[in-house]
């Protein structure tokens, strides 16, 4: 291979060598930081102290971390399986022609747009006792006999309510650019050979939407494992933990109990869970761009 072939192929990654270095510096060194607070018991009340991996240890038996967990878990098996459902049914809606398709297309893009505080605000204005929009109007369609105090009564449906309304319409947008890669060929082919709609949609495309599907799955995963500003402006955790989430718990361990050595254990180790949920994204998403190209 000629010095000059060799050149050619090294110039991209000369090119990328300055965001790499960027990237390092801020991402790198912060979780090196992380994962060194991480191997000490570290407070502001006392001396700093090399524990090795007690923290990680410490993870696998505390009853409240493993409590953060098993409601994390909650949170997101209700959350993303709900959206994945009405991302569906959402995605083949739109996909269908209508007078203004490109118009609501646009609309359903309003709740992602806005940001998480705003979302929580927002909906913790609806979700009022006394004068809420939510019991209002229940209350005048009979379906209420007296106000509801939601975020009480219902922490965690609420709490799933108001991230699906946020995080919805990313979901239905993949499913849907899905929708839209699939030959219509196949449909005609197989309307010709009598497969009814029902029958095409299980044949066709639900296999066809399988990649996009999961790519929607992974990132949604990645996504509701690090909620905080939600939960933080609707319920704080309450009532009683009941939506103390895990990502929530490791702010509460280290800047409200001064418990830094824990809580970078438990940073890091979501962090660890997080890079690998996104390798998965990285593999479907390389699928889903090959399906699409076929």
């Amino acid at each position: 291979m000629t010095r000059g072939r060799l050149r050619a192929q090294a110039t991209p990654f000369y090119l990328l060598l300055p965001a790499l270095v960027l990237l390092a510096l801020v991402a790198g060194y912060p979780l090196i930081g992380a994962l060194r607070l991480s191997l000490l018991r570290f407070r502001i009340n006392a001396p700093e102290q090399f524990i090795g991996l007690d923290n990680y240890r410490r993870l696998l038996t505390d009853p409240q971390t493993l409590e953060s967990i098993g409601i994390t878990a909650t949170f997101v098996a209700g959350s993303v399986t709900t959206m994945l459902l009405l991302a569906f049914v959402l995605a083949i809606l739109l996909y269908q022609d209508f007078p203004g398709r490109r118009i609501v297309r646009t609309l359903i893009l309003v709740p992602w747009a806005l940001a998480p505080v705003v979302n929580g605000i927002m909906w913790k204005s609806l979700f009022a006792p006394q004068f809420g929009p939510l019991n209002d109007i229940l209350y005048r369609l009979g379906v209420l006999q007296q106000s509801v105090n939601w975020v009480i009564d219902y922490p965690m449906p609420s709490l799933i309510l108001t991230y699906v309304w946020k995080v919805l319409p990313l979901p239905t947008l993949i499913i849907l650019a899905g929708l839209e890669g699939v030959p219509q060929e196949l449909y005609e082919a197989a309307e010709v050979d009598g497969a009814g709609s029902a029958r095409r949609f299980r044949k066709i495309t639900l296999p066809l939407l399988r990649p996009v599907t999961l790519l929607a799955f992974i990132l949604l995963l990645v996504d509701s494992l690090h909620v905080f500003a939600l939960v933080d402006i609707l319920t704080r955790g309450g009532p009683a933990g009941r939506t103390m989430l895990l990502n929530y718990s490791i702010y509460r361990t280290a800047f409200r109990y001064l418990d830094f050595g824990y809580g970078a254990a438990m940073a890091f180790s979501l962090t660890v869970l997080i890079l690998v949920l996104a390798l998965f994204y990285m593999r479907a998403a390389t699928e889903a761009a090959l399906v699409t190209e076929r």
